[in-house]
């Protein structure tokens, strides 16, 4: 019985197979009709030692077999194979010439060993087995190292007695091969040749026999005997004749190529079972269980029952998508007869990965690789092809009921082929057409599809598989995915609603999108956990730090040494997972982009840098950009009123580091309606002689950045009728003066010529009005934030102005649609830290600034609080005290007119209270405790009819206020509310324990009127936790 097959998975080529026939053949008895019985060592590749000694103690035994299989048992073979069989058959007598040059080649084998070579796939994998090909390069260098040995230990002459002795030695001895991956043949010393044979380039010696001939005698010299050939995926043994065998061996080569060059993930037992699928309608196939699989993403270890789910799931797929025909390989010679030259056949692969922690997502994946790979979802089954020119075979560990190789026709595309993409876009395409919703796109981004509805604007976003559909209201959403899934399987993902309906939150490609209650913008964030594989990788479980970085210190120190393999393994993700965020955190680019320019060869200086934004990021993880932004910078219609146009910045670093040849940095936003649609942050590519003309690099990529978006939003804003023109314009405003003035004058100077191009470019731009130059302090220019690493106080504002918010928990957890919590805020300034806190901790906030008396800010202020429900609503008030203040007590009794004003103004706007606290289920109301308001009979009975019936005095040197000298002030306020859970959550601040506090005269009395930001905290988490009580 011969059991064979080096590795699980993987096919051999036709020279392999043709020595691993000979060498079967070699081991048959003399008796005709015995069996042959040869136990070869399973899944594992004879050593090379082992060949070499059996083939130098008997050079011409091969060959002998090959030649005299038709004659009756003139000789045998005295070699042992595995462990339960031994053959003791006469040997040939071999000449003394033949005997030295086997025992030289013997030599020369077992003193050789592999020259490792750099970049060489199989010498860096330290694997030497079949499925693992050394490079070009490695090749050469394995070839002069074997002739230098070869000269070295054959010498110049090696002679044999007698050349006309035996009939073995007119035909030619098999050569004693390497372990060389590859169908190459590598000069080998031959024991008949009077001096060494060098074999020049990649040149074959000419065989002595016909092939023909060879092949015939195979054939012929096979018949009788039974083999047992074992399945190198499934484990599993398959009994047939020998010739028959032989035979299927040629037939296979003279197709397909039986090295693939990859080791497949899918592994299998020798005693793997099988389960049978119905596929299509008619036709049945076999899938054999694997003993465990490899992540492809991970290089994990995956079970094989959940790998077994997996599969059986792909392949019930493609037959519920009806993706082709099955074909034996008889029925594709046919249809190869049929249509000759325009069927294409394909190898396929298994490919598995981790999607959740208790199931494993199997895919079938064509290995068209000409073109790019990768791992896309069952949208391609979906799609027809135009053209059925593709035939893909299965697997080996998919087969037909009775084990033999099994095709599929295609009709539909799959993962892996080169044109899945192209025929899917055209596919969604007529779809999107056919439902005559008015939806189009066009060639500057196909997926990207838009027009105008009945009741307004809509867009539908496709990103492979993942549709993103924005309408103005749900009915059209239905509609449309209604009409999509007549065509196509949709699982809808997610919803958002409007702001009066709860808004919502969903998932889309990777990030997450949501829209609180009472909000009209959107915000965009990445889940709070992207980065913890990422952290413990580092051994960072801390607090992290609170101040971004400064990596360019770590980066442009020298002397640093190369990372170790096992770090730059770390060091090469944690990077490829930061610049990934950077996508969806914009405000990190300029990090990265300093990080990157050593990411090819690291070094501990550059990993302290990003251990360094790491840690930064510990605390910074909860960070949203919110569509549009609050900021009044990305509004600006000074340039284009009432005009549909973008407004951008740019900014440029002037040789910020030696590591990259002191090439400028060019930093860019680009927005529009307030939203930031872009940002740049690249290392320029000339070396430029002064600030002035780094910026002006900065200044022509920023507007060709800007011709390009404003002639994809002039044609989306087009479908929706708002604009005309084939390009929207723009603004650019730079913080260069110098730059600017070069633009506006019509001179070049003489050392500014070679910027001319650029120059007459922008210059052009500018007078075919389709952009606007203006000047910007770097202080209010966003875009300083892309070209440096800056302080904590410059990177929070610049962050700000561009719409990110800092959120005290996941947006998935505040984004929840079905309730929501409001706070209104009476009697405020603008940005309090009330609404300051409201916005971290997801709460949705609104605030009366000015003219609480107004009947017009009342009205205005009702509506906001009536798309929540009553018992979301808290409402704090705190009105005018100056009427009550005790420093009227140093006066003397005089009366000044302000103090009168004052007191009306406090009788004007009293009254109002009592309708602002009826606005929500709970509400507090707030006075300094020491002021005389307290005792006026109006606030009284204000407070009783509102039902305030609990108290709490707050001690502001509890709460973290000092004076300028550091010294707490001694101040105390007094709340009032209808929840006892409110006051107690303010009851921590009622005990001092200083010691002293500052002196009346050194206080700035005018900032105790703020809170701060300890105490808005509480007041806000006392306000949510009253609600939720109720």
């Amino acid at each position: 019985m011969v059991r064979f097959g080096s590795r699980k998975g993987l096919s051999h080529v036709r020279a392999c197979c043709e020595r691993y026939e000979a060498w079967l053949r070699s081991q048959v008895v003399d008796d005709v009709g015995e069996e042959m019985v040869v136990q070869a060592p399973p899944a594992q590749v004879p050593p090379v030692q082992e060949v070499v000694e059996q083939e130098a103690r008997a050079p011409s035994v091969v060959h002998d077999a090959l030649s005299a299989l038709d004659a009756e048992g003139e000789q045998s073979v005295d070699d042992s194979v595995g462990d339960s069989v031994q053959v003791s058959p006469a040997k040939k007598p071999r000449t003394d010439g033949q005997e030295k040059s086997a025992t030289v080649s013997a030599d020369v084998e077992s003193k050789e060993a592999h020259v490792f070579t750099r970049g060489c796939p199989a010498c860096e994998s330290g694997m030497d087995v079949p499925g693992i090909r050394h490079n070009a390069a490695c090749k050469r260098r394995q070839k002069v190292r074997f002739q230098e040995l070869e000269v070295a230990e054959v010498g110049p002459v090696v002679q044999s007695e007698s050349s006309q002795n035996t009939a073995s030695s007119s035909v030619s001895q098999v050569p004693i091969a390497t372990q060389v991956d590859d169908d190459e043949d590598m000069p080998m010393s031959e024991g008949v040749e009077t001096e060494p044979v060098m074999h020049a380039g990649n040149t074959k010696r000419s065989s002595e026999i016909p092939v023909d001939e060879l092949e015939r005698e195979i054939r012929h010299g096979v018949e009788g005997c039974m083999m047992a050939v074992r399945n190198c995926e499934t484990g599993n043994d398959i009994f047939m004749l020998l010739a028959s065998f032989v035979e299927q061996v040629f037939q296979v080569t003279e197709h397909v190529p039986l090295l693939s060059g990859l080791l497949d993930s899918v592994q299998f037992a020798p005693n793997a079972t099988s389960v049978v699928l119905p596929f299509g309608k008619r036709s049945h196939l076999r899938v054999w269980r694997p003993r465990s699989a490899v992540d492809d993403s991970t290089l994990s270890e995956l079970p094989g029952d959940e790998v077994m789910e997996g599969m059986l799931k792909e392949v019930n797929n493609l037959s519920h998508m009806e993706t082709g025909d099955l074909l034996t390989a008889s029925e594709l010679q046919a249809l190869e007869k049929k249509f000759p030259g325009t069927l294409k056949v394909i190898p396929s692969r298994w490919v598995t990965t981790r999607k959740t922690p208790t199931t494993v997502r199997a895919r079938i994946v064509i290995k068209d690789i000409a073109g790019k790979r990768g791992d896309v979802s069952h949208a391609f089954m979906a799609t027809p092809l135009r053209e059925r020119d593709v035939v893909m075979k299965f697997p080996l560990s998919v087969s037909t009921v009775s084990g033999e190789p099994l095709y599929l026709h295609l009709r539909k595309a799959l993962n892996g082929l080169r044109k899945a993409s192209q025929e899917w876009i055209c596919f969604v395409a007529e779809v999107v057409k056919s439902i005559g919703s008015g939806l189009r796109s066009c060639s500057l981004e196909p997926c990207l599809f838009s027009g105008l509805l009945e009741s307004g604007p809509c867009i539908l976003l496709v990103y492979v598989d993942d549709f993103l559909l924005m309408t103005p209201t749900e009915e059209d959403a239905n509609r449309i995915f209604e009409a999509i899934e007549r065509l196509v399987e949709l699982k809808r993902t997610g919803v958002i609603r409007s702001s009066a309906a709860g808004g919502g939150v969903l998932r889309f490609i990777g990030r997450v999108i949501s829209r609180r209650k009472g909000e009209a913008s959107l915000t965009v964030s990445l889940p709070q956990d992207y980065l913890d594989d990422t952290f413990n990788a580092y051994g960072l479980s801390g607090k992290g730090t609170s101040s971004p970085p400064d990596v360019a210190v770590h980066v442009e120190k020298e002397g640093g040494l190369p990372l170790s393999p096992e770090a730059y393994a770390r060091f090469r993700p944690a990077l490829g997972k930061v610049a990934w965020m950077t996508q969806t955190r914009q405000d990190l680019r300029a990090y990265v982009s300093i990080l990157a320019t050593q990411q090819s060869i690291p070094t501990n200086n550059t990993e302290q840098g990003l251990r360094a934004l790491l840690r930064y990021l510990q605390n910074d993880m909860c960070v949203a950009v919110r569509l549009p932004a609050a900021s009044d910078v990305l509004h600006q219609q000074k340039h284009f009123p009432q005009q549909k146009h973008m407004v951008c910045f740019s900014d440029a670093s002037h040789a910020p580091l030696r590591c990259t040849k002191r090439r400028g940095i060019t930093g860019g936003v680009l927005t529009v309606d307030g939203c930031v649609v872009k940002t740049l942050c690249r290392h320029q590519q000339l070396v430029s002689l002064s600030s002035m003309e780094s910026e002006l690099f900065a200044l022509q990529a920023v507007a060709q950045e800007m011709s390009s978006l404003g002639k994809f939003l002039g044609r989306v804003f087009g479908t929706f009728g708002e604009v005309e023109a084939a390009e929207i314009p723009g603004v650019l405003f730079s913080d260069s003066e110098s730059s600017l003035k070069l633009l506006k004058n019509m001179d070049i100077p003489k050392r500014s010529r070679h910027l001319e191009i650029r120059v007459e470019w922008l210059k052009s731009r500018v007078v075919e009005g389709q952009l606007v130059l203006a000047f910007r302090k770097g202080v209010d220019n966003p875009s300083d934030l892309l070209t440096k690493c800056l302080g904590s106080a410059a990177f929070g504002i610049h962050r700000q102005s561009l719409g990110f918010e800092l959120l005290a928990s996941p947006i998935c957890s505040l984004a929840h649609a079905s309730r929501r919590y409001v706070v209104v805020e009476v009697c405020c300034r603008e940005q309090s830290s009330i609404q300051a806190v409201c916005s971290m901790l997801g709460v949705s906030y609104a605030g009366v600034c000015a003219n609480m008396q107004s009947p017009k800010v009342f009205a205005s202020l009702k509506s906001y609080p009536a798309n929540f429900e009553k018992s979301d609503v808290f409402v704090h008030v705190s009105t005018p005290c100056s009427s009550g203040s005790p420093l009227r007590n140093f006066t003397h009794g005089r009366v000044s007119s302000e103090q009168t004003r004052a007191d009306w103004e406090w009788f004007e706007v009293f009254p109002c209270v009592r309708k602002y606290l009826r606005l929500g289920k709970h509400s507090s109301f707030e006075l300094p405790w020491n002021n005389r308001i307290w005792s006026y009979a109006m606030c009284k009975r204000v407070l009783r009819e509102a039902k305030h019936d609990f108290e709490v005095p707050v001690k502001l040197c509890v709460t973290g206020l000092t004076a300028k000298g550091g010294e707490p002030i001694e101040k105390v306020l007094g709340f009032t509310s209808t929840s006892e859970r409110f006051v107690s959550e303010l009851a921590c601040f009622s005990r001092c324990e200083c010691l002293q506090h500052a002196r009346a005269i050194h206080v700035a009395w005018l900032d105790t009127g703020f809170y701060t930001p300890k105490l808005a905290e509480a007041i806000v988490k006392g306000a949510v936790k009253a609600l939720r009580e109720t």
